[in-house]
């Protein structure tokens, strides 16, 4: 949502008209993708401090046995980094393709049903992890990110080391293409302003 709002307010304001005279669309976009990345991880790391702590307090006030999942924990800010570049990457790229905030909003909305999908799902996923939909998700690059997380947390002896490391190598390769691909979408966007460029420029220009 960030990402998609500087997008916008970036485009009205002509800023990013003068950015591109003296550096590239790549890193323009990875500046954005970095330095918004880097706040929600801060707010990510506090948000998992709590809940771990909160866990561990009601245990010890209840006298019971609570089971930390600290193998999802820990790979948690990893899956966040990967999953983050490669959606944020694209959510940039289409972003800049609206005319305005609202019309960039409606743009990327598919991206974000795409991230939140494992959500969706999550019944399915909490009652088997390991079925074949856990699985199928798992090396998907919109998806394994959550999905990971979630099948760890619910299951880590049922999920693969190789499913893992598997999803990761995926999600990182997504990344580099996306991030190609996004950045010239990127400039396409911001370049011409006034129209929308068609399909087919698109295509042109992702090639």
């Amino acid at each position: 949502g960030y990402l998609v709002q500087t997008v916008a307010t970036d485009k009205e304001s002509k800023i990013v008209e003068v950015l591109l005279s003296s550096v590239t669309p790549e890193e323009i976009l990875a500046g954005k993708l970095f330095g918004l990345g880097a706040a929600g991880l801060v707010q990510f790391a506090v948000w998992s401090s709590m809940v771990v702590f909160v866990a561990l307090a009601a245990s010890a006030a209840l006298a019971a046995v609570v089971t930390v999942p600290w193998l999802a924990i820990v790979l948690s800010p990893l899956l966040f980094v990967l999953g983050y570049l490669f959606l944020g990457s694209l959510m940039l790229a289409t972003a800049a393709l609206g005319a305005n905030a609202a019309e960039s909003q409606k743009l990327t909305m598919g991206w974000a049903v795409l991230a939140i999908l494992p959500l969706m799902v999550l019944v399915i996923l909490l009652e088997e992890p390991n079925g074949v939909l856990g699985q199928a998700m798992t090396w998907i690059p919109f998806t394994s990110p959550l999905t990971v997380i979630i099948r760890l947390a619910v299951d880590a002896a049922g999920v693969a080391w190789w499913e893992v490391a598997g999803s990761i190598t995926v999600l990182i390769m997504a990344i580099g293409v996306a991030i190609r691909i996004g950045a010239r979408l990127f400039r396409v966007g911001f370049l011409l302003t006034g129209s929308r460029p068609s399909i087919g420029e698109l295509w042109r220009q992702a090639r």
